[in-house]
């Protein structure tokens, strides 16, 4: 055999390397498992940590879009509020002083148009009675749009503003009840039908108006002049969506360098602003999302936040209610998934390069470690056969 053609020296040495090197080897294995099994445990955990705070960041960002939408609204609510009772106010005042209805109808029309000025974010500001419903005395002022009175005699008076001018019209008896089909498929005449119907303010879908020129989104606040549960007349004021827009924009920069997107959401699901494409503004969310477009406007329905992965993306959608007793309104958010797991993406791939480096670094120690054991065994061995 093979071994017995070996000398006790080589016995001893082959022997004795054989042990050592099955022992620097299983050494090594378990240094490796080891170093492997932490990794991918630091690698797993620090991935979902990064996750959620990327989620958290997402969802905080999108209850921040949520609130300044609704301040946005809630300004202009109370301003639309605070005007109607003081129509109200100054009807009854007029009556109980009996003033000549001809003095109320210019001061209105004039306190319409101040109301106008003194608020710049604001497009229009209207106020349309009811036939007869501010001084019984329509008839007497047909055709004078100078006191704010259309062909009727119905007091029905709208301010406009464009670049500083302001300019002024009587809403006809026609544009009253105007029922033509608008972008949520709603008639044109709710700014007035809705407040009457509701006894409630109403805040519309998004539209466009071309009244100056330029094809603008809008919507409009409309508000109910009640007086012992019965509507007297509707204050209207028209708020361009451009704002929510920019604002969109503006937070989607923010929001992972623009790598994602931000969209605001009406209730009928028509986009009142939309980060990706400003083209894509008044098209319903089907058009933009359509494999995600019926569940979110669901959730967005029930006023419920939610979280979805979809196709690669996560999407946090954040439902907001812009005035009191107005349907929700929403904000969504849409980022891929590789962008907001980069940063985990990039931990694991540094925690990678170094497992690597130190693989090899155990192996180049293991191998010089057997190396010269080996030579230790081998001078051994010589040294005790040699007598």
């Amino acid at each position: 055999m093979f071994l017995d053609r070996l000398s006790i020296q080589w016995k001893i040495t082959l022997l004795a390397g054989l042990c050592l090197l099955a022992i620097v080897a299983v050494l090594i294995g378990m240094s490796l498992y080891r170093m492997s099994a932490s990794t991918e445990l630091v690698k797993a955990n620090s991935a979902q940590m990064l996750e959620a705070s990327a989620r958290e960041r997402m969802e905080g960002e999108g209850k921040v879009q949520a609130l300044t939408i609704q301040r946005y609204f809630l300004s202009a609510y109370q301003d639309g509020l605070n005007f109607s009772r003081q129509v109200l106010r100054q009807r009854q005042q007029a009556r109980n002083l009996q003033l000549d209805g001809q003095l109320l109808r210019q001061d209105l029309h004039q306190q319409v148009k101040a109301a106008l000025q003194a608020n710049p974010q604001l497009l229009s500001l209207y106020l349309v009675f009811e036939p007869d419903a501010l001084d019984g005395q329509d008839a007497l002022f047909a055709n004078r749009a100078d006191l704010g009175s259309n062909e009727a005699g119905r007091y029905s008076t709208y301010w406009a503003q464009r670049d500083g001018e302001l300019s002024s019209l009587a809403p006809t008896e026609a544009m009253i009840r105007d029922t033509t089909p608008m972008l949520d498929g709603s008639p044109f005449n709710t700014w007035f039908n809705c407040p009457k119907q509701t006894l409630k303010p109403c805040l519309l879908n998004p539209y466009f108006d071309d009244a100056s020129g330029t094809r603008t989104l809008i919507t409009t606040l409309a508000f109910p002049v009640i007086e012992k549960g019965r509507m007297l007349a509707v204050v209207g004021m028209d708020i361009s969506l451009s704002n929510l827009q920019e604002l969109a924009a503006s937070g989607n920069a923010d929001l992972y360098e623009g790598q994602g997107a931000i969209s605001i959401l009406s209730p009928a699901g028509l986009l009142a602003g939309h980060s990706r494409d400003a083209g894509e503004l008044g098209q319903p969310l089907d058009k933009v999302y359509p494999a995600q477009a019926r569940a979110l406007l669901d959730l967005q329905r029930q006023g419920l936040p939610h979280e979805q992965r979809s196709d690669g993306v996560i999407q946090v959608l954040a439902p907001v209610q812009p005035i009191p007793d107005a349907q929700p309104w929403a904000v969504l958010l849409d980022v891929p998934m590789q962008t907001l797991l980069k940063p985990a993406l990039d931990l694991q791939r540094d925690l990678d390069a170094r497992s690597t480096q130190g693989t090899w670094l155990e192996l180049l120690v293991g191998i010089a470690a057997a190396i010269a054991g080996l030579l230790l065994v081998w001078l051994t061995a010589r040294g005790v056969t040699r007598p």
